[in-house]
């Protein structure tokens, strides 16, 4: 009797032990993981005045993107729908972990995003490259 009560005790300890237990998982599919951004043109032709040597980093429902030389770090909230990608609520990352919200989008254009709100559609989204559309720019990117 004492050794059914000793199993029942483990086995009710593993079960509420596993049930506390949370696995977050994405369902971003090939969007997940490291982009390089090869170009940023715009859609009227030519090359739009922004940089296109920048990181975008796609986790969860964040996106960081980062530009390589000046090492500065945005971060945004995104919604990915079948052949959209809505970004919103862009924070500049400062290192000392007080992000800052952006009042406006002028840092952000050089990056290729133009308003605070952003949308994109997806043109092409494999497990090597991705392309983006707005109203303006179309991105080209390379998964690393």
């Amino acid at each position: 009797m004492k050794k059914i009560s000793y199993i029942l005790t483990i086995f009710s300890a593993c079960v509420l032990s596993f049930q506390s237990c949370h696995i977050e998982s994405s369902d971003n599919g090939k969007l997940d993981g490291f982009w390089y951004a090869e170009s940023i043109d715009s859609i009227s032709g030519g090359k739009a005045d922004v940089y296109d040597d920048c990181y975008w980093a796609f986790q969860f429902d964040l996106l960081s993107i980062r530009h390589i030389e000046t090492q500065e770090q945005y971060l945004f909230h995104f919604t990915c729908r079948s052949d959209s990608l809505l970004l919103s609520e862009p924070y500049k990352a400062i290192e000392q972990g007080l992000d800052s919200l952006l009042p406006d989008n002028r840092e952000l254009l050089p990056l290729g995003v133009q308003s605070l709100e952003e949308g994109f559609k997806i043109i092409e989204l494999n497990d090597k490259r991705m392309k983006l559309q707005s109203a303006v720019l179309r991105l080209s990117l390379r998964k690393m």
